[in-house]
């Protein structure tokens, strides 16, 4: 997913910084975001159970093009508490999506089976 992240990042260029992005690069970026499109493909199940997980782990990269484009626009600015508070926003988040509910309705199967607790309680 982590290679999606120059797409991102020249998306969002293009759109919030009105840059002109090479066309060499949106071809590169597109190729790379297919094969991970591809990797992920065969990832999913016939119920599509791991298509929330994939969106989440989307987010890091959409995220992290977005503070790109956020510095360059703003050099004169320090980003460092922005970075800091990031830090931990998305550990608390991952909290809440181990340890609350995600949705249910899996049929034990999910966050909350007691497989997941054995393998919790070992740590």
């Amino acid at each position: 997913m982590m290679a999606t992240g120059p797409l991102w990042c020249a998306a969002f260029s293009t759109v919030f910084l009105k840059e002109t992005v090479p066309r060499h690069s949106w071809v590169a970026s597109l190729i790379c975001t297919g094969f991970v499109g591809l990797i992920y493909a065969g990832s999913m199940d016939a119920q599509g159970t791991h298509i929330l997980g994939t969106a989440v782990a989307l987010l890091v990269p959409m995220a992290l093009g977005g503070y790109w484009v956020l510095c360059k626009s703003s050099p004169a600015h320090d980003m460092v508490p922005a970075l800091a508070l990031s830090g931990l926003i998305g550990p608390l988040l991952s909290l809440v999506v181990i340890f609350g509910d995600a949705g249910g309705g899996d049929g034990g199967r999910g966050l909350h089976s007691s497989t997941f607790q054995l393998n919790l309680s070992r740590v």
